[in-house]
């Protein structure tokens, strides 16, 4: 083991141009940063992969975040349900904009709910700390971490998510759906409709919508069952703006070459960065490859987890645990929902220790990747990643404005106000959050949201969310049509029989969608 973490701490790899060729012709070791906390990473990877690891050991639990405010502890301990049916754990992680965040929060802010605030401890200026501590202060429910540095590119994200999941786990009861978001989401419904929505969902599902085929299935039947989601333009323009970026069958591209970036965070003696190696691509096809937790493509060279679901794995080099999983893609989860069941097994189960200890050393969107792919492989979570009632917050990288110009091209955009009929059938499609915002970049745009939906009592906002419309995505396609045309016939007797009008026949069953006091709604 020592003499192949040698071998790789000779590469030099470009830290964001990840589909060059890593140099090997000189010797790098002497300018490695935090030698040794590289070298432990490798031995990691290393003994995973040889399956030395024990992740029922207490070593592989995954630590709780620690710099937390001691009496969050004791306020978070409500019991009782509340009046809404539904108790959220909200999680924010920010860093500026103290103007934007507070306009934010106070359109989630409800005595029913947890809100945890962490600042990033190396990213935030005094002032700014100041004034978040400030508003949590107003309020017995409201308290701030300041635990782990972020390394924009590296996976201090997700470390940092699931160490929040851990926290709540560990010293906070009472709560239903871990709900995350960072300082430049923005919400598309009121509180009152996102309580509404996790209420009515039955049982409790992680809203984190896999980017793959089966959901594209879930889109393409929720038009043809309930036509209004093909015919109100404003509900059409949000679809097409989800599929127009990842595909009209989405899931074509899971972006499967990343399983193979490896590039720790690097934080000692008050460091901020990361070092990219490439032990984990499958270039030789070798067992020393380290990319361990998915089967992998078996042409050499390839350096990639295989994507498609050919259970048999004759098409793949297994995973160092003989296990098959299918690797994933979906929007950036640190905005996201998560079931208190969903975050036991992330945090608790064998299968989750493995997916963290794995992507806690993936370079370059291991938030997109790591929950999802654990919520798809996991048979209680499977179908509903798969369908758009799982979609909680759009982000666009072809849209609005982009102004990143160095480092990693993955930023997603700041939207703006040739957006806002997208926007509008979001929200109508219960859509609960947007990315970016920022005071500076797009403020008539959140005047706009405020004015329009937030504050409009009469909003439609969540009206069509298409958890509230039955939709089979079970049956097979062929067998699917021609149930599907078998009813239709059948719906087109009952109202030729009727003795109404077709107006009031049609208006039998209808709810009215501003009507926010019953959460048991018939689908």
């Amino acid at each position: 083991m020592q003499n192949w973490i040698k071998q790789e701490s000779r590469a030099r790899c470009h830290p964001n141009r990840l589909w060059v060729p890593c140099d090997r012709n000189r010797d790098y070791m002497p300018f490695l940063p935090c030698v040794q906390d590289l070298f432990n990473y490798l031995a990691e990877d290393y003994a995973s992969t040889k399956g030395w690891c024990d992740f029922n050991h207490l070593a592989a639990s995954i630590e709780p975040l620690k710099k937390v405010d001691e009496n969050a502890t004791k306020s978070f301990q409500l019991i009782d349900k509340p009046d809404v049916g539904v108790r959220l754990a909200f999680f924010f992680t920010i860093y500026r904009d103290f103007t934007f965040f507070e306009r934010m929060f106070g359109h989630l802010y409800s005595r029913n709910h947890y809100y945890l605030i962490h600042i990033d401890p190396s990213g935030s200026t005094l002032e700014f700390e100041n004034d978040i501590r400030s508003l949590a202060n107003r309020y017995f429910n409201v308290y701030v971490a300041e635990d782990v540095r972020i390394v924009y590119g590296a996976s201090t994200a997700s470390i940092l998510l699931t160490r929040a999941m851990a926290w709540f786990l560990e010293y906070a009861t009472g709560w239903d759906y871990f709900v995350p978001l960072t300082g430049s989401d923005y919400p598309l419904l009121p509180l009152r409709r996102i309580e509404k929505i996790f209420a009515f969902q039955n049982p409790p599902m992680p809203f984190v919508m896999a980017w793959t085929p089966g959901t594209s299935t879930h889109i393409f039947r929720l038009g043809i069952t309930h036509p209004f989601f093909t015919e109100d333009a404003d509900i059409v323009k949000s679809i097409d703006a989800v599929t127009d970026e990842r595909g009209k069958v989405l899931g074509a591209v899971p972006m499967e070459y990343r399983s193979s970036n490896f590039g720790p965070p690097v934080t000692c003696n008050n460091k901020q960065s990361f070092y990219h190696f490439d032990n984990r691509a499958n270039k030789s096809g070798s067992p020393m490859d380290t990319q361990w937790l998915f089967p992998r493509d078996k042409l050499p060279g390839r350096g990639r987890a295989y994507a498609e679901e050919d259970y048999s794995g004759a098409s793949t080099t297994p995973s160092s645990d003989g296990v098959f999983r299918v690797w994933k893609k979906s929007d950036p989860a640190t905005t996201g929902a998560y079931d208190k069941l969903s975050v036991e097994y992330i945090i608790k189960s064998i299968e989750g220790k493995k997916y963290y200890h794995f992507f806690k050393h993936m370079l370059l969107g291991s938030e997109e990747h790591y929950y999802v792919s654990l919520l798809y492989n996991y048979p209680r979570t499977k179908s509903f990643v798969q369908t758009l009632s799982s979609q909680i917050v759009w982000n666009t990288w072809e849209k609005g404005h982009w102004e990143q110009s160095s480092g990693f091209q993955t930023h997603t955009h700041f939207l703006s106000m040739a957006e806002w009929q997208i926007i509008k059938g979001f929200s109508k499609r219960g859509m609960m959050f947007a990315r970016k915002f920022s005071t500076s970049k797009n403020q008539d745009l959140i005047d706009k949201i405020d004015n329009y939906i937030l504050l409009n009592s009469s909003t439609d906002a969540g009206i069509y969310w298409p958890g509230f419309y039955y939709v089979d995505i079970t049956t097979p396609g062929k067998q699917w049509k021609t149930i599907y045309r078998k009813n239709i016939t059948m719906k087109n007797r009952r109202i030729w029989e009727y003795k109404g009008s077709l107006e009031d026949y049609l208006n039998l069953n209808k709810r009215d969608p501003t009507d926010d006091s019953n959460t048991n709604q018939s689908k």
